[in-house]
């Protein structure tokens, strides 16, 4: 069961990205000409979400959440839609500036339900 993530905690900063990611041949027609289809609809969509910046402690807090949650199906809402996925471990990145604000990011790989 998908658990919502909590944004009123972490909130996302305007630079998060909602990028859809769709299927797509491309065909080669006897005239030579090559045409483009989308296949589906159904891939999840790449979300780069930015997070607002943090100080130390609430850092480490996103931190231990990130962890505890690692395997977690998350929903995000966003703009009045629910998007259900999961987190790109790979993709999880903290830049701290001036050894105080810290910023995180990670992509996102959901479905609109």
């Amino acid at each position: 069961m998908p658990t919502t993530f909590d944004l009123s905690t972490y909130p996302l900063e305007t630079a998060t990205a909602f990028k859809p990611s769709l299927g797509t041949k491309l065909d080669s027609m006897s005239d030579g000409e090559v045409r483009s289809r989308t296949l589906t609809t159904l891939k999840p969509i790449k979300i780069n979400c930015v997070f607002c910046p943090q100080d130390e402690a609430q850092s480490a807090s996103f931190e231990s959440y990130l962890y505890a949650n690692a395997a977690t199906h998350f929903d995000i809402p966003h703009n009045s839609k629910i998007y259900r996925g999961y987190i790109n471990g790979d993709s999880l990145d903290k830049s701290v500036s001036n050894g105080v604000t810290h910023w995180w990011s990670f992509e996102f790989a959901g479905k609109l339900v």
